[in-house]
């Protein structure tokens, strides 16, 4: 992203970037990618102190959205005519980053470009994570990444391929990106990496 930024804009590239995780789970890796391109971190999105609920978990679209509201403060006056860098984990249903964006848009930013560490989710976990269903899946609905783009109304967006993943960690559940059965390839020792100890227990009754 960085390479083509620096094509269409002027040398002051770094002093119009923001780079920002959002709250909680996207923050390790924007500061990652700070680190690497040495471009500072800026916390343009803050989870508000006392509000402990995921947004993906809430019962329908509208809590969702209300959730959102609820969730976040946004540091608007960074943003005109900046060009943002949002990481995130993961893209379940989309309302989280639907939300932000269209907010986001608001105050004006030059370009929006999202990154997303892991591969679409296309698949319901059934090992302690709340995703009913595949028709509620933005990659499901939207069929493409780049239709996912356009719904959103953002510049880019770019997903990690599941076989990068795969290069720097064999022994991993890729269910909910490939529709694979996990004990068709993680092992018994792969089980110390489970972070759920309703999955971790669901693992151990199947390989039992």
């Amino acid at each position: 992203i960085l390479q083509q930024l620096q094509k269409s804009n002027s040398n002051s590239i770094i002093d119009n970037l923001i780079i920002s995780g959002i709250p909680e789970t996207g923050m390790e890796y924007a500061t990652s990618l700070s680190n690497y391109f040495k471009v500072p971190l800026t916390p343009l999105i803050q989870k508000k102190s006392n509000y402990q609920l995921r947004t993906f978990i809430s019962g329908n679209d509208e809590e969702r959205q209300q959730a959102c509201i609820q969730k976040y403060d946004i540091k608007t006056e960074l943003i005109k005519n900046k060009i943002l860098i949002l990481v995130d984990d993961s893209i379940v249903r989309g309302n989280t980053l639907h939300y932000l964006i269209s907010y986001i848009k608001k105050f004006k930013p030059k370009q929006i470009h999202v990154l997303i560490p892991s591969p679409p989710v296309a698949y319901p976990c059934y090992y302690g994570v709340d995703i009913p269903t595949r028709q509620e899946l933005v990659i499901n609905k939207q069929n493409t990444i780049e239709n996912i783009r356009k719904e959103f109304k953002i510049d880019s967006l770019y997903y990690l391929d599941i076989e990068r993943i795969k290069k720097t960690d064999t022994n991993i559940c890729d269910h909910c990106f490939t529709g694979k059965d996990i004990v068709d390839h993680i092992d018994r020792d792969g089980l110390n990496n489970c972070k759920s100890n309703i999955y971790h227990l669901h693992l151990i009754s199947i390989l039992n």
